[in-house]
């Protein structure tokens, strides 16, 4: 072989090795981005990539919604006014807090009053109008106007009868009654009430009867004599009619001559309104009680009077409502329970009929936030879960809220749905409305979970695990857990890291690909569920990033890290780690 040729053969050499290095170079730098990128998964930064291993160690977890809101009071109400005049007092000023129905505002109210005055005087005469109307329209009942028998019924079903006709004669026969005279100084002691003997002219038949009147005035009789008339009543065997006569005795008093008797009761009854007949209740010879119902008429006339009547009584009624409820809105008072926060209008003012808010008051008992939540996360969200709460004006002081109400209309911009969670806050202190304020909700948590670095977990939910016993067990001792010194970083190796194939796959000695499963995460670590123990050693790349392609393809091609390619040692693990309230 010439010169020449060696010369040639061994340019050729050092180009491969050359290229052979390159590649070395870009595998392990994509190694380490990979990881980073399973959570930035869009970066391609081409800064010095490190492996490092970790202990996996347990520790708690929570995954957590947060936002930022606006505080406002549990409760606010701005004071109006619905009428006009003169502010009479105002005795209240800012800051006051206020029950419910505390009287803030008393308005001069004369001309109110001056018109409730004649809405009741209007109610009372239109009462008055309405009841009349009752009363006539009742009158189309026909009664009897006392107790007797009916002897004339002088209309049928049908008849037209008009006001004041006489439409019936009702006579009481059973009971007859006889006026007769005594001497004036025996009618002196004769009372109603007193027991009569009443005898028939003619038959001489005695009858007892019953004094019901004693007259006081005084007659002249035959002689010079005077009298004085009393009334006695008998009831009637039969054969007393109005041509009867006879005399009586109240005890030993005797009358001084005869008189007939006469009917006790005798009348006709005449309608008081006109109207149809329509039904006849009784017939003639039938023996009625006073008020009883003779027959019934209408009248189309007096119900349309009525109709008329009842709406002028129910407007009468309204307008006095009305003119009530006016008179009540010159005493303005609170509506809520709260601290006066503004107050715009004091005594002496005068309200127009756009006096806009006269005082503003805010229920400070507890405060509320409104937190909008992606349409992604609302269902992890449920009424009483706990929010923490900070607010740059309160510096260093941490507030618990609950949340009180999850709205499920959404409100949709730019293709994504988001819904209003209102947070309840109690402790106040230091707190006032209007301001910003962090909310953070603990939507899940884990306590005692297998926790490993969030980039240690490749596509495919792979973690490249220690698989030898003595390694792990060094590494072991030399610290466990993401809070461990041990955590901080292990050097890869002082020189060369060993590798061997599987499956077609190139991987750091001593190190296999495990498929876990994965829980709650963080911004920085993640729980293992299934395919790893406390205590593994996994190896992950840290401080650099590429694009997921690149790290997926670092140890699944041929020409992955030979023999000879140098991995950088001595990294350190992310800062901070699982902790006992979370991360």
């Amino acid at each position: 072989m010439s010169e020449k040729s060696k010369t040639g053969s061994k340019s050729k050499k050092k180009i491969r090795k050359r290229v052979i290095a390159i590649v070395l170079i870009v595998a392990l730098v994509g190694t380490g981005t990979f990881l980073y990128l399973r959570r930035n998964a869009t970066s391609t930064s081409t800064s010095d990539t490190e492996m490092v291993t970790y202990t996996v160690a347990t520790g708690n977890i929570s995954e957590t919604l947060s936002g930022s809101g606006t505080l406002e009071p549990a409760n606010s109400y701005s004071v109006t006014t619905l009428v006009t005049g003169d502010i009479l007092s105002s005795d209240f000023e800012e800051g006051d807090i206020v029950d419910k129905d505390t009287l803030l505002y008393v308005v001069d109210s004369t001309d109110a009053e001056n018109s409730l005055t004649k809405s009741e005087d209007s109610l009372e005469q239109t009462q008055r109008n309405y009841d009349r109307t009752v009363e006539t329209l009742d009158d189309l009942n026909v009664k009897a106007t006392l107790d007797g028998r009916l002897i004339d019924l002088e209309v049928e079903v049908g008849d037209s009868v008009s006001a004041g006709e006489t439409v019936a004669t009702i006579r009481n026969s059973d009971t007859m009654s006889i006026v007769l005279p005594f001497v004036s100084e025996d009618a002196k002691l004769i009372a109603a009430g007193d027991m009569a003997i009443v005898t028939l002219d003619g038959t001489f038949e005695s009858i007892e009867g019953v004094v019901t009147a004693v007259s006081n005035v005084d007659d002249v009789q035959t002689g010079n004599v005077l009298s004085r008339d009393v009334t006695i009543e008998v009831s009637n065997p039969g054969g007393i009619t109005p041509t009867t006569s006879a005399t009586a005795t109240v005890g030993t008093l005797a009358c001084l001559d005869a008189a007939i008797f006469d009917y006790k009761e005798e009348g006709d009854v005449k309608a008081l309104v006109s109207g149809d007949v329509t039904a006849i209740n009784v017939s003639t010879g039938t023996f009625v009680h006073k008020d009883d119902v003779l027959f019934t008429m209408e009248s189309d006339t007096l119900s349309d009077s009525l109709q008329d009547a009842a709406y002028s009584l129910d407007n009468a009624k309204l307008s006095l409502e009305s003119q009530q409820e006016e008179l009540d809105n010159y005493s303005i008072t609170s509506p809520i329970y709260g601290t006066i926060i503004e107050k715009n209008y004091k005594a002496g003012d005068t309200l127009s009929s756009n006096a806009g808010t006269l005082c503003t008051i805010y229920d400070l008992s507890y405060l509320t936030m409104t937190l909008d939540v992606d349409e992604l996360d609302i269902s992890k969200v449920s009424v009483g879960q706990t929010v923490t709460i900070t607010a740059d004006a309160a510096d260093g002081k941490t507030y618990e809220g609950t949340v009180t109400k999850i709205n499920i209309k959404g409100t949709t911009s730019n293709g994504v749905t988001s819904y209003p969670v209102t947070i309840q806050v109690d402790d106040t202190d230091g707190l006032l409305p209007g301001m910003n304020v962090d909310a953070e909700i603990v939507v899940a948590s884990t306590e005692n979970a297998l926790l490993i670095p969030i980039s240690a977990v490749s596509r495919g939910n792979r973690v490249l695990v220690q698989s030898d016993a003595t390694s792990a067990t060094e590494a072991s001792t030399s610290g466990a857990g993401p809070d461990s010194a041990a955590n901080a970083g292990t050097d890869a190796g002082s020189g060369a890291m060993e590798t061997t194939s599987l499956g077609g796959t190139t991987i750091p000695d001593g190190y296999t690909y495990v498929t876990v499963e994965t829980g709650l995460s963080d911004e920085d670590y993640i729980e293992i569920t299934s395919g790893l123990s406390e205590g593994d050693v996994i190896m992950y790349s840290q401080g650099a990033s590429t694009t997921v392609t690149e790290v997926d393809s670092m140890f699944n091609n041929s020409g992955g890290p030979s023999d000879t390619g140098g991995m950088p040692g001595g990294g350190s693990a992310p800062s901070g780690g699982p902790g006992g309230g979370g991360f």
